[in-house]
């Protein structure tokens, strides 16, 4: 788990809910730390994902997980303050500030695909894209999978690269299709998710 404090003395960081891809491919999610509180408080996000914390106060704290032992705890973060933490494991994972009671966040780290939150990617997810598809603004539970806002493509190339896979069988993930099969994929998907409609009594129209 990558984990860095950084003292920003100069520029000063605008929060924002999501930002581009890493260098390491996974997503960056800001959470802003102002007016005695975490924003967003909470959050979810892929596993594989960073979470970057930035102090707009003007008073310290801290960004301190909640477990016993603490998973993580920033140390002080003064004014314009950074720490960032990778979480590659799924779980609800609460924190909190510990100089200020009642200050507290939460990260649901989930699968990539997991719109349920039931720890396996299947078709059930699929279609919860599939209904929210082409649609914004949308969260990670209605199938933006990538956190720009929108679903799209490219959520169902994470669902598909990880369709079928769960938790406990993650190191066996399906390798990312390539863009030619993701067509493919998708048609027996969609196939799959109408096959499971009612078939309409005779005399009725669909």
């Amino acid at each position: 788990m990558n984990c860095e404090v950084t003292c920003l003395a100069e520029q000063s960081i605008a929060p924002q809910v999501a930002s581009a891809a890493t260098e390491s491919g996974g997503i960056t999610v800001d959470v802003a730390i102002e007016n005695f509180a975490f924003s967003p408080p909470n959050i979810t996000i892929p596993t594989g994902s960073n979470v970057r914390w930035t102090n707009f106060d003007f008073f310290a704290h801290t960004a301190t997980s909640t477990a016993m032992p603490p998973v993580w705890d920033s140390g002080t973060l003064f004014f314009e303050s950074v720490y960032q933490r990778e979480f590659d494991a799924v779980g609800a994972f609460e924190y909190e500030c510990i100089f200020h009671f009642g200050m507290v966040g939460s990260v649901n780290a989930r699968l990539p695909g997991d719109a349920t939150g039931d720890n396996s990617v299947n078709i059930s997810d699929f279609s919860i894209l599939a209904s929210n598809f082409n649609t914004s603004p949308r969260t990670y539970s209605q199938g933006d999978f990538n956190l720009n806002g929108t679903v799209e493509i490219s959520d169902f190339a994470i669902l598909a690269a990880n369709f079928n896979t769960s938790a406990g069988s993650r190191g066996a993930a399906i390798p990312e299709p390539a863009s030619g099969s993701v067509g493919l994929t998708a048609t027996a998907l969609l196939a799959r998710w109408r096959s499971r409609e009612p078939s309409p009594r005779r005399g009725e129209h669909r």
